[in-house]
């Protein structure tokens, strides 16, 4: 089953992104609209770290992630399977977007980072972020993280960010062999988020 959420008032193309006329919910929409292209649907692939336990993964939400999100808004534990479009959409924005703050960084830089935050979860994304600055990599977004983003261009940083979860996705390979199935996956993601930071003006 591979079914994708319609809720979304969906943007055609990340790269026509204007700034400072978009909205800080445009901007959170139109980076979950691009995002979901890699995580719509459900799976459960048995080597799919989210899949533990026989779980499910949702939209790219595993079921841990899910089981936070509902303890947290009061609700019981249910699969994954069952979550609604408004889970997904409210989930996406709390817990990937605003605590990764994207919605702090410069245009490219917010949609390699959301996206990051996603895949790799948001502490690791936040280190892989400092690293691609060059600053101590403790998975805090701080001030010293910041100002060396506002001291930098918003393309040479969301290039080399690409290079180094490029890098990273392989490291895990070749750590963990059985990965591999996933590695031609996510280069794919990579190289359609460069196309479109190319696109973008």
């Amino acid at each position: 089953m591979n079914t994708r959420i319609s809720y979304l008032p969906t943007v055609s193309n990340y790269g026509a992104y204007q700034e400072p006329q978009d909205s800080a919910q445009e901007r959170f929409e139109r980076a979950l609209s691009h995002v979901l292209r890699f995580e719509g649907g459900l799976s459960n692939h048995p080597l799919d770290r989210g899949n533990r336990g026989g779980h499910w993964t949702a939209y790219g939400v595993t079921q841990a992630a899910y089981n936070t999100y509902r303890t947290r808004h009061g609700l019981p534990q249910r699969s994954t399977r069952n979550m609604t479009k408004h889970e997904v959409h409210t989930l996406y924005y709390e817990d990937y977007w605003l605590a990764s703050s994207a919605d702090k960084l410069p245009a490219q830089v917010r949609l390699v980072h959301f996206d990051a935050a996603v895949n790799h979860g948001v502490h690791r994304a936040n280190r892989l972020l400092q690293r691609a600055l060059g600053v101590r990599e403790d998975g805090i977004l701080g001030p010293q993280t910041l100002q060396a983003i506002k001291s930098r261009s918003d393309q040479s940083i969301a290039r080399n960010y690409l290079s180094i979860r490029k890098n990273f996705y392989n490291q895990i390979v070749d750590r963990t062999p059985a990965q591999k199935v996933f590695l031609k996956g996510w280069l794919a993601r990579i190289e359609k988020l460069q196309l479109t930071l190319d696109a973008s003006p």
